[in-house]
């Protein structure tokens, strides 16, 4: 797990690498990589600490552990808004061809939909609950303790969804929020509660 962290720590700060601007532009960047760094933190103690090696043993490091997957990590790295400086570094005749691929390739218009469908608020809301839920049915619950390869599985899950989740309520450039902020409100609230 650590060395994947750094990987994805280093890319984000070659990305960095000659960006300046307007003071006000440096301080966005300050804090957005404040974000970025603290969920690569809040990552590290979820998964390669002892709130790890404790989860197998105490239901509360395990729903600990479960909070911080779901409800920290994911809102930071939204909030971080990373996606264009993790993409900046790598080769650009990759960059050009996945791009293309992804954006106008017929054979990719499946996921296209997919992107387009995950991304929408109520089915982002319904998979972010019910990933939760679905983990603990008390057979999920069992097999992620029984089985490493599983619990990895969830802990993906629970990232995934949560960004998916976390980016309705946080506007993260160049994405953007399809709720006001009301609605934003009543989202966040309707499945914390």
């Amino acid at each position: 797990m650590p060395l994947s962290i750094v990987v994805v720590g280093a890319l984000y700060a070659l990305g960095g690498i000659g960006r300046v601007g307007p003071a006000r532009h440096r301080r966005r960047d300050a804090w957005r990589a404040a974000s970025f760094y603290g969920a690569l933190v809040v990552l590290v103690v979820a998964l390669d600490s002892p709130i790890d090696t404790l989860a197998d043993r105490s239901f509360a490091m395990h729903m600990t552990q479960h909070v911080l997957l779901l409800t920290v990590v994911p809102p930071l790295l939204v909030l971080a808004a990373p996606w264009s400086q993790l993409w900046r570094p790598l080769p650009l005749g990759f960059r050009r061809t996945v791009a293309r691929a992804v954006v106008v390739d017929p054979r990719f218009r499946w996921l296209r939909a997919l992107a387009h469908g995950c991304t929408q608020p109520v089915v982002a809301w319904v998979l972010f609950c019910g990933n939760l839920v679905a983990w603990h049915v008390p057979a999920a619950y069992d097999l992620t303790l029984q089985n490493g390869l599983v619990h990895k599985g969830e802990h993906l899950l629970f990232l995934a969804t949560g960004l998916l989740f976390w980016a309705q309520v946080i506007p993260s450039p160049p994405f953007h929020t399809r709720l006001g902020e009301v609605a934003r409100a009543f989202y966040t609230l309707a499945a914390m509660g």
